[in-house]
């Protein structure tokens, strides 16, 4: 049940956000009462609403903001199928949004605008494949529901290793390919089309002809998609495939233990192929190297669906093109789990369960409400920066008490900049009030927080179990670049798909390739 201290810190959330274009959020008293009404059939959590205004600023900010006093619409999250009718009224040189009642409810019917939005395939599996999250930070994106959701993937993992036909997951390889490429046929004119990431943007930017291209990108990245648009328009693609670009005219030849191997850089991992292998004359005849990993259905760009997975049994072939699909091969069945390995990952998996269930819930649903409020200038106050900068650092978590506590001073040193950068008064006020403030509410959770980071690390102990497990296949050799030549290093990661529910998580073995993202010479960098 959502107390009216969480609805105020919802509304400060909301405030910041919206006062980037003018506007003021206000809730009546119907919205607090409906906001926990039986008739929403499950609850609806602060978590929820700031993402509702997360997203919803994010996508119609500025367009809200342009509707004007007296206009009417509703705000629709179809993930979680929430509904905010709201009015905007002039209030002195102010417009004030006024969030008039809340419900959960399907196919929710208005006569006026309805500003509706989905997020990525991870929220929701009619979404777009733009970004994965980590499995162990599941519970500080969707508190309880995320944690339970990263306990299940576990097991079900845990159950297709150990040679179960009941685990309901799929395995695909995560490669280390630069850039993110969309190929395929626009449905409303059949036209083909090579694109980046903003190929669904209500302005889509498609590439259909050099020209195109000439006007938009220039260097390396425009000679990579001229190529493309030329190679991959031979494949015969229906619909659309998203692919990482593994190479283009730069695959190198590189002498590693005494045998040649062709080489190609897209990210921070080197691929090496014996230049003698099948394989390597493949790769010796291509114009272009791509890893195609997801597909894309539906009439129209803006509504199209994905789905994980690419099946390119049905493509053309070319010499010119090598191309592979994302998907876990292990033909040795080396990559399954013996008795022994099965009863130590239940044991972690148990742990994890016990860990879980001494987390206050209560306490997380307004830990997040917390860190939703980071946005902005302060967002590097938020936990998971604070942890990404150990993962930099090469530091494990080994003291989940003390790592609890250092992120208190973490959120004081990372509004302390802001203090020291702003220049007028009423800007270091600004940011002193709300130094005080987080560093107040942060510490109110600290001993919950220790449980939390407690559970994210059996996590990661029980899912470097199945990713150490799962690199003893490989079907081409994977480096990283150092100052004193190639060092061996295992893939990227794999990525884990629900096939009832189509969401999808990464698994990474953050302290070597995470590190290694941050500190091995990368492929500009030469």
């Amino acid at each position: 049940m959502i107390t009216k201290s969480d609805l105020n810190q919802v509304e400060k959330f909301a405030d910041r956000l919206f006062a980037k274009v003018g506007i003021d959020v206000e809730f009546t008293r119907h919205f607090m009462d409906r906001v926990n009404d039986a008739r929403n059939q499950k609850d609806i959590t602060p978590s929820e609403l700031t993402r509702l205004f997360k997203q919803s600023y994010s996508k119609y900010g500025k367009r809200i903001a342009q509707l004007g006093p007296d206009a009417e619409a509703v705000i629709n999250d179809m993930r979680t199928n929430i509904n905010m009718p709201f009015v905007l009224n002039l209030k002195g040189n102010e417009l004030e949004l006024v969030a008039k009642t809340v419900m959960r409810k399907k196919d929710f019917k208005t006569s006026g605008p309805k500003l509706s939005f989905e997020q990525f395939i991870i929220e929701d599996k009619g979404g777009k494949n733009l970004h994965l999250e980590h499995i162990e930070d599941e519970i500080l994106n969707y508190g309880v529901d995320g944690g339970r959701a990263a306990i299940n993937f576990l097991q079900s993992l845990r159950d297709m290793l150990a040679g179960s036909a009941r685990s309901s997951v799929n395995m695909t390889v995560k490669w280390d390919g630069a850039p993110a490429i969309f190929a395929g046929i626009e449905p409303e004119t059949g036209d083909f089309f090579v694109a980046k990431k903003s190929v669904f943007n209500v302005n889509p930017k498609l590439y259909k002809t050099n020209k195109e291209i000439d006007a938009d990108l220039s260097g390396e990245l425009n000679a990579k998609f001229k190529v493309a648009l030329r190679e991959f328009s031979k494949l015969g693609i229906k619909g659309v495939l998203q692919g990482d670009l593994m190479f283009t005219n730069d695959v190198e030849t590189d002498t590693i233990d005494g045998v040649s191997h062709y080489t190609f850089q897209p990210n921070t991992i080197v691929y090496a192929v014996p230049v003698d292998s099948v394989l390597g004359k493949q790769i010796k005849s291509a114009k272009v190297g791509i890893v195609w990993h997801t597909t894309y259905s539906g009439k129209t760009l803006q509504g199209m669906k994905a789905s994980f997975g690419a099946n390119i049994k049905g493509l053309k072939r070319s010499a010119s093109v090598w191309m592979d699909d994302a998907t876990y091969k292990d033909a040795s069945g080396s990559a399954t789990f013996t008795s022994a390995e099965t009863d130590k990952i239940t044991a972690t998996l148990s742990q994890v369960g016990k860990t879980f269930q001494s987390i206050n819930a209560n306490g997380l649903r307004k830990f997040l409400v917390v860190q939703n409020g980071m946005t902005g200038a302060i967002a590097g106050a938020s936990l998971k920066t604070y942890n990404n900068s150990k993962v930099r650092a090469g530091e494990k978590i080994t003291n989940p008490a003390a790592h609890a506590k250092g992120y208190e001073k973490w959120v004081f040193d990372s509004i302390q900049k802001q203090i020291d950068k702003a220049k007028s008064d009423a800007g270091k006020k600004k940011y002193t009030d709300m130094q005080k403030e987080y560093v107040r509410e942060v510490k109110k959770h600290t001993r919950n927080l220790t449980q939390i980071i407690t559970f994210q690390n059996l996590l990661v102990d029980a899912k470097m179990q199945i990713v150490k497990k799962l690199d003893r296949v490989r079907s081409i050799g994977t480096f990283i670049r150092t100052g004193n030549g190639f060092k061996v290093t295992n893939p990227e990661g794999y990525v884990a798909i629900d096939r009832v529910s189509g969401g999808a998580v990464k698994l990474v073995d953050r302290m070597e390739f995470s590190y290694n993202n941050f500190t091995a010479i990368k492929a500009w960098d030469r």
